[in-house]
């Protein structure tokens, strides 16, 4: 029996702790006993922690602040060194930004791995701006080379790093998955049930958006482009825009909505959100950058199609190459966006399409990659 050590900021609901709960959900516990290391606290009401806590996966937390991460980073290392000798761990599995500096530290002392989640400079400037996110990038940079052992969630980001890593160190890829046992295709009579249970318009057409309501995501597009569509009646009035999560920006999407209320909606976070994506028609997606796109794939393995900007890890997912049009336009043009929602009224995604991308991207293949590559390093 193997102990593998994950340490990750916080279990609140996001990309990475998704992928992280994958793993452990599907991983060969006759062979491996994860352990978590939180570097935060403990949120209430958190399905994550409860789905952990039913898998008896134990979760230790340390309940620093950010600004402790962030100034007393060796200090962290040595304190979570310390419960990795307590807990005779074999390897650390790091997840991003506090807890790769933390690996990188530790790899003289025990086997490092990090899952590469995005693309550093565009993930930082965009979510903590351009001197904050800078900063954040150039010690990023500096220090994750000294891990060891990589893991990227997509070619793109393979890519973008493999200059940092010097030596015959490779980064190899190991695509993010979806639990299709949530995320399935519903038929007719399913999704009327869902959209009766939920309150939705149970005719119409229903678009979701799925995501934090911040810059990257540029939300602000997607409805002035769905404001304009029904304001000029290019679009029928029976078509709804939904948006599922929060964030900074929430204040000024809602101004943007406007007199469109009754049409486009805020819902803020929601644990459901396997049913939203089921339950509606379309997705959409206007990121300006991204490592891989969950819930680009979230909404294609239910059989949506997502209208989305040309961002080169959604190609990868899709399979398409950049002369096939289908609902992409170009990131932040927002007249080709309503092209596409217009166009997508009238589009229907190729079966044998997510037939593949379904059995491509689920999440019990990519836990049985990571055990892979555990048992290769040990």
């Amino acid at each position: 029996m193997k102990t593998i050590a994950y340490i990750v900021n916080s279990l609140i609901q996001t990309g990475p702790i998704i992928v992280l709960r994958d793993i452990i959900r599907y991983i060969d516990r006759s062979k491996i006993r994860p352990i978590i290391i939180c570097l935060r606290h403990e949120s209430a009401n958190n399905p994550i922690i409860e789905e952990m806590n039913s898998l008896e996966v134990k979760c230790i937390y340390l309940n620093y602040s950010l600004w402790f991460l962030e100034f007393f980073t060796k200090k962290v290392a040595d304190k979570v060194l310390s419960i990795l000798q307590k807990e005779k761990a074999d390897i650390l599995h790091s997840h991003c930004y506090h807890p790769d500096l933390i690996a990188a530290i530790l790899s003289k002392d025990i086997m490092c791995i990090s899952t590469l989640h995005n693309i550093s400079k565009d993930d930082f400037t965009f979510l903590k701006g351009s001197v904050v996110g800078n900063y954040m990038n150039m010690r990023y940079l500096l220090n994750f080379p000294r891990i060891g052992n990589y893991a990227a969630i997509s070619n793109i980001v393979a890519d973008y790093y493999t200059s940092y890593v010097k030596g015959s160190k490779q980064i190899r890829t190991i695509y993010n998955g979806v639990d299709l046992s949530r995320f399935q295709i519903p038929d007719k009579g399913e999704k009327q049930l869902l959209r009766k249970r939920m309150n939705l318009p149970e005719s119409g057409k229903i678009y979701v958006v799925v995501g934090r309501l911040f810059s990257r995501k540029d939300p602000l597009i997607i409805i002035r482009a769905f404001v304009s569509l029904l304001k000029s009646c290019r679009i029928p009035r029976d078509c709804f825009l939904f948006f599922v999560g929060d964030g900074p920006l929430k204040t000024m999407c809602q101004k943007a909505i406007g007199t469109e209320s009754d049409n486009i909606k805020l819902l803020g976070f929601q644990q459901n959100v396997h049913e939203w994506i089921r339950a509606a028609d379309y997705s959409i997606t206007a990121s300006h950058s991204e490592g891989f796109g969950l819930n680009y794939l979230e909404a294609i393995v239910c059989g949506n199609p997502v209208i989305a900007s040309d961002l080169p890890p959604f190609r990868e997912i899709s399979g398409t190459n950049a002369r096939e049009k289908d609902l992409f336009f170009p990131k932040g043009n927002q007249k080709e966006l309503e092209d596409c929602i217009i166009k997508s009224l009238t589009y229907t995604l190729p079966q044998e399409r997510v037939t593949a991308i379904r059995h491509r991207f689920s999440s019990e293949t990519m836990s049985k990659r990571y055990q892979e590559l555990y048992e290769e390093l040990l």
